[in-house]
């Protein structure tokens, strides 16, 4: 785990040691591959045996090249990764890389066929070139593949997924059709690209149809019946669920009885781990943040309710990612901002019920929370008071940090521990604004409340207003383990940056592992 962590982990923002060799052998093979034979032309020269015209003939087959890997790499359910057991998150990165080389290639295909005939026959060389039968479906070919690579950008997947799913379903469909009819004699790599995402596709099918389930013939329907509850500003989702899944995985989840989300699935981290007891043994938890497009449609049906909670078909595929194995560390510190405590969550769950079976060295666990509201407390309350008396019983250290970023003017170092009496603690401040009242007022919650008044939590949770000093926080608990430590974070890109950047500080020096969830759409 540590030598990937290295591997993964991003150098600044050049991209990861990985990425940055993967890009560099992609352009290295095509380069070569591409300057090797085109380059060598040898007289008599003519219109069509030119350097620019061996160059552009030769990144058309070079681009075209591209096409079985890239399908073999499209989607989350792929043949590579069901024979690696490489993540399809990992495996993405190359698809996009290998996606824009055919881009580019194609491109420069074009221009170079279209400049050749200009140069040596001029326009009506350029004519003749685009009267031919196959150059009309050459140019459809690059329509598709400029829609995909432009659908793909993170701007597009991240303000406007459905669209970026429509655009690049279609732009797939357009290069095939394109590509089809473009390069007769290289059909081929088209027949293997369409029998590789016809594959991914059935292997998707397969897994949202609980794959496990039908290997053990014992096929199960995907969709459920789940409960929804809209708790300030986030959808509790409670899912009755008999198949097995794993701390830190994520589900792609549907709505399939919502007509407004039709044909949408979105991912979300699942907050527990199956328990080998209880009523709660085969449920994932659930928690989506509202923001836009789906959340925000589910949320408006939501508030429809009177109780602002309802009942609803739930469509689960998954669950996806790899397992991490946190009962091998002895100190651990997870870091959350938002909704990104869905994440952590699961991992804290899993190592203390991996105490409780003995199956655990882990001794000291430390929470960090970063919401904007104390109200947000109450999406997992009950699951940070379970973690805590759990954690007791089976002699794990565990401690948990609020850090409220609304509600006062500047950072404050004072550490509010949960007493009997929350409102007592913050009314000794004379300083007080108006916006620090109203964050008073959201700390003396009724969820809250609860947790003040839980004996096992009062010494154990502390609230901070303002944001964390991540570099201070990390070092401060990776230089107190006494053991090899883990840090895991899951929150928003500049807090998941500042967590990696002070756990790289520390590499030198200590034994300590990095894991930084991160999902792309």
């Amino acid at each position: 785990m540590r030598f990937e962590g290295l591997l993964l982990h991003p150098i600044g923002k050049t991209g990861s040691p990985l990425e940055i060799l993967i890009v560099s052998a992609v352009l290295a093979v095509n380069l070569g591959f591409l300057t090797a034979i085109s380059t060598d032309v040898r007289p008599p020269i003519s219109a069509y045996l030119n350097v620019p015209h061996a160059v552009a003939l030769r990144s058309g087959y070079m681009a075209l090249a591209q096409a079985p890997a890239v399908f073999a790499l499209t989607g989350r359910n792929t043949l590579v990764q069901l024979l690696t057991g490489v993540d399809y998150q990992h495996l993405r990165f190359v698809h996009k890389t290998l996606g824009a080389t055919w881009f580019l290639l194609a491109l420069v295909h074009w221009l170079g066929m279209t400049l050749s005939s200009l140069s040596w026959s001029g326009t009506a060389g350029v004519a003749g070139l685009y009267s031919l039968d196959i150059v009309p479906f050459g140019i459809l070919t690059l329509v598709g593949l400029s829609t995909s690579v432009t659908s793909s950008l993170w701007l597009v997947r991240r303000y406007a997924y459905e669209a970026f799913v429509v655009f690049h379903l279609i732009g797939a469909l357009v290069i095939l059709v394109g590509v089809f009819y473009h390069a007769e004699p290289l059909r081929p790599y088209t027949y293997s690209a369409i029998a590789l995402w016809s594959t991914e596709r059935l292997l998707r099918l397969l897994r949202f149809a609980t794959f496990p389930s039908i290997l053990r013939l014992q096929p199960r329907s995907p969709i459920y019946k789940g409960t929804a509850t809209l708790v300030h500003g986030a959808i509790i989702l409670r899912v009755p669920n008999p198949s097995p899944w794993s701390p830190t995985q994520h589900c792609y989840l549907s709505f399939p009885d919502i007509p407004a989300l039709f044909g949408q699935n979105h991912p979300f981290s699942v907050a527990n781990v199956p328990s080998s007891n209880g009523s709660e043994a085969s449920t994932m938890l659930f928690v989506m943040r509202v923001r836009g497009g789906m959340t925000r449609t589910l949320a408006q049906r939501l508030e429809k309710e009177a109780d602002q909670s309802m009942q609803l078909l739930v469509g689960v595929e998954g669950a996806y990612g790899r397992p991490t194995e946190a009962k091998l560390f002895h100190d651990i510190l997870l870091v959350a901002g938002g909704s990104g405590i869905t994440h952590v969550m699961s991992l804290l769950d899993d190592v203390v019920h991996k105490a409780e079976a003995r199956q655990s060295r882990t001794a000291r666990i430390h929470l960090i929370w970063v919401i904007q509201h104390a109200e947000q407390a109450s999406w997992l309350v009950s699951s940070l008071l379970a973690a805590i008396k759990r954690s007791e019983q089976v002699g794990i250290a565990l401690t948990i940090s609020l850090y409220l970023t609304r509600g006062s003017l500047a950072p404050s170092s004072r550490s509010l521990p949960l007493g009997a009496s929350l409102a007592s603690s913050t009314s000794k401040d004379d300083g007080a604004t108006a916006e620090a009242q109203t964050a008073r007022s959201s700390l003396s919650s009724s969820e809250l409340d609860h947790l003040m008044m839980h004996s096992a939590a009062s010494s154990k949770v502390r609230i901070e207003m303002g944001r964390p000093v991540v570099g201070r926080e990390v070092g401060s608990f990776v230089e107190g383990s006494s053991g090899r430590s883990l840090v895991v974070a899951c929150g928003p890109v500049t807090l998941a940056e500042d967590v990696r950047g002070a756990v790289a500080r520390l590499r030198t020096s200590h034994s300590v592992d990095l894991e930084v969830a991160s999902y792309q759409a």
